[in-house]
């Protein structure tokens, strides 16, 4: 495909000319060319373009129309429910916040626990295994803690 010069010189530039290319091709090409760029006619259209057939907006779902009156009834079994749902929150929120005081507890008592062996092991090694320090105190050695450190 390549632009003939003469179109060119009639001011046809943006056409195309099919050169050397045969004729069957060149209907198939016109065909797919007018299909894309004609629109589809009016019967298959699914809305017509008048204004008229559009409908009108809904109403916001706030407005005064739409607004329901609940009786005296109906108002007090919605302020029992609105009661009970607070109550049971505020239960569930005081067992949460039980659970989170025993895990405070459980983490500092791991925490300890931690620190006694840290202390343990770091005791043993100095006595040479004949002494024991558990908790900052010396055991074994039948003497102070400078006599088992010098043993």
């Amino acid at each position: 495909m390549a632009e003939d010069p003469e179109a060119a010189a009639d001011g046809l530039s943006g056409f195309t000319v099919f050169a050397a290319s045969p004729r069957e091709d060149v209907a198939y090409a016109k065909v797919f060319w007018n299909s894309l760029s004609l629109q589809p006619p009016l019967e298959s259209r699914l809305v017509s373009g008048d204004i008229t057939q559009r409908l009108r907006v809904a109403p916001a779902v706030g407005s005064d129309r739409c607004r329901c009156r609940l009786s005296s009834a109906d108002k007090k079994a919605r302020q029992k429910e609105i009661a009970f749902e607070m109550k049971m929150k505020a239960e569930q929120k005081a067992v949460y916040l039980e659970k989170a005081k025993k895990r405070k507890e459980i983490l500092v008592l791991i925490q300890q626990r931690r620190e006694q062996s840290i202390q343990v092991s770091v005791c043993w090694g100095w006595g040479g295994g004949e002494a024991l320090c558990v908790w900052g105190e010396w055991w074994g050695g039948g003497g102070s803690e400078q006599e088992a450190r010098s043993e």
